[in-house]
């Protein structure tokens, strides 16, 4: 199965919105909310869903989803036992997929690339005043949209999600 989605179209919101088979694995999320530790990285081999999985994560926890929750979800075990952090984060979500590492001068190049495309979208998506400075660092620019998000979006929370 090939998805191609439209910007801002998660491969869970197309796998739902257009009727595909989905196994549903969404009792995971509570099992993670009730685990001790914040950090959490799933280590599987390539084609094992770990995007599909983050995708659903993505839209269970974005609090911008909240009116699509039933139509995503209804039919889902998270769906009928919502926890109360669904729907509440801001989703910062990085996807280091396709990147050119032919040597470090294209893989940093392209990291710095897929960095500054999440941060746009982030910021375009919730609102947020931010300039990307093309001359910091990526762990400069991740820095300054913290802080940018801290002081403009003060009782607001990221969930950040790491794909690849």
């Amino acid at each position: 199965m090939n998805l191609k989605m439209p910007y801002g179209i998660s491969n869970y919101e197309k796998i739902i919105n257009d009727g595909y088979y989905y196994v549903d694995k969404t009792m995971y999320i509570e099992k993670l909310e009730n685990l001790p530790e914040t950090n959490i990285m799933f280590l599987r081999p390539r084609k094992f869903g770990k995007t599909l999985f983050t995708s659903v994560l993505e839209n269970y926890y974005d609090k911008n989803k909240k009116d699509s929750f039933e139509k995503l979800y209804g039919n889902t075990y998270i769906g009928k036992n919502p926890t109360k952090l669904k729907n509440s984060y801001c989703i910062l979500r990085f996807n280091f997929s396709g990147i050119n590492t032919e040597n470090e001068e294209t893989t940093m190049k392209g990291f710095k690339e897929k960095v500054t495309i999440s941060i746009e979208g982030f910021t375009k998506k919730y609102g947020i005043e931010f300039y990307i400075n093309p001359e910091q660092t990526v762990e400069g620019m991740t820095r300054s949209l913290i802080e940018a998000f801290k002081i403009q979006k003060p009782q607001e929370k990221i969930y950040i999600i790491i794909d690849e």
